[in-house]
């Protein structure tokens, strides 16, 4: 059965970049295989595009690209100084332990979030490692606002994969770049 995917566009087929929401555009590395679905909720409409090694059913890691826009408890980064990042870090702190443990997770390590740039627009950058089933999986979050849009970029991976997975996922998210209008190519 076809699946039907309208968040994300195959922008450029040799550097391996698509478009999300006409928003953003971002190259999924190789040399994985990646599936692209869509998420659709009220609060986050984007796309997640899963890892995986030829051969594997499963799946090494994810890029999460979702427009967070419509979710009020989403910081509008594009202001935010070093105090408001101290302030904001205790409640991103509790609120991810709150969902971790709704999805039976547990947060096992916190990174604290810091102020950075992405394609010259200000974002806030927090890192963390949940435990569940599968081991641990580190998240590296990047908030931005792009325009008039709360962003949220993520990469994730098992921790055991860090050496192969790290560079090249927060690689990618690094050389995403923020649009109005993609096209493709």
């Amino acid at each position: 059965m076809p699946v039907n995917i309208r968040n994300c566009v195959l922008v450029d087929v040799k550097r391996g970049r698509f478009g999300v929401l006409g928003i953003v555009q971002i190259s999924l590395p190789a040399p994985w295989l990646w599936q692209a679905e869509d998420i659709s909720s009220d609060m986050a409409t984007g796309s997640i595009f899963r890892a995986y090694e030829k051969g594997s059913e499963y799946s090494v890691g994810y890029i999460l690209v979702v427009d967070v826009t419509n979710d009020p408890s989403e910081p509008d980064v594009s202001k935010l100084t070093a105090e408001d990042a101290i302030t904001l870090e205790e409640s991103l702190r509790r609120e991810i332990r709150r969902e971790a443990e709704t999805s039976g997770r547990t947060l096992v390590k916190w990174s604290p979030p810091h102020l950075d740039r992405l394609a010259s627009l200000p974002c806030l950058h927090t890192s963390y490692v949940l435990r569940e089933e599968g081991g641990n999986w580190q998240q590296s979050a990047v908030r931005i606002k792009a325009g008039d849009r709360k962003l949220i970029l993520m990469a994730t991976f098992n921790v055991i994969t860090e050496d192969a997975l790290e560079g090249p996922l927060l690689g990618a998210i690094k050389g995403a770049s923020f649009t109005r209008e993609l096209k493709p190519t």
